[in-house]
């Protein structure tokens, strides 16, 4: 079991403050307070992590459209409030992994959600070692959020599917690979920008001992 209490500070970014037709030189530094509570365990199947956590946020800097421009502003009182789950295991050989998020951050001034947050996500992972290859995938799902303070423009929810492989050529180098949105979804995080499709990557690495 643990609890912990913990706070922050965050000034705003240069261009936050002054890039044209967006910062706002008159933005106030974030300041917040977080409390969590948990449990943890081991099991004979495998791992369990539970928690609950609360951070209350004054002057959150967010993102806010001004007839066709978007700046910064400060927001008087975010609550962002929420539980988290995982658990892991061995499944048929492959190490598996679930974490689930459900969160409400809210703008308590305006009782509105807080924009381009989600209230659920889920996320997936398993991975295998197949001699001197490991292949693995991941499985993310995030609900809709918001693009805007007054929540009227609605950015749906998505689930993208990542792949990756490595194979180790010797002591010292490693061949990887990573396939990441791999039926393509076309899905946006914020309105009108598009999210990358589907793309691989590939990298070698040298490890020196």
């Amino acid at each position: 079991a643990r609890l912990s209490y913990g706070t922050a500070f965050k000034a705003p970014t240069f261009n936050q403050l002054y890039y044209p037709n967006y910062g706002s030189s008159d933005l106030k530094p974030e300041k917040s307070r977080s409390y969590e509570a948990g449990l943890r365990g081991k099991q004979t199947w495998g791992n369990w992590d539970m928690r609950a956590f609360q951070t209350r946020v004054e002057n959150l800097i967010a993102t806010v459209q001004v007839g066709s421009n978007y700046v910064a502003q400060n927001v008087d009182t975010a609550l962002i409030k929420g539980l988290e789950a995982e658990a892991s295991t061995m499944l048929a050989g492959w190490n598996t992994r679930a974490s689930l998020t459900l969160m409400d951050p809210r703008d308590t001034g305006r009782d509105k959600i807080l924009n381009r947050r989600t209230k659920r996500s889920l996320k997936l992972d398993a991975d295998r070692a197949f001699g001197a290859w490991r292949l693995g995938a991941t499985w993310l799902v995030q609900g809709h959020r918001y693009d805007d303070v007054n929540n009227t423009t609605r950015l749906g929810g998505y689930g993208l599917l990542n792949l990756h492989a490595q194979h180790a050529l010797s002591k010292q180098w490693t061949l990887r690979a990573n396939l990441d949105n791999v039926f393509d979804k076309a899905y946006q995080t914020v309105n009108t920008y598009n999210s990358p499709g589907r793309s691989l990557f590939v990298s070698l690495g040298y490890r020196t001992n």
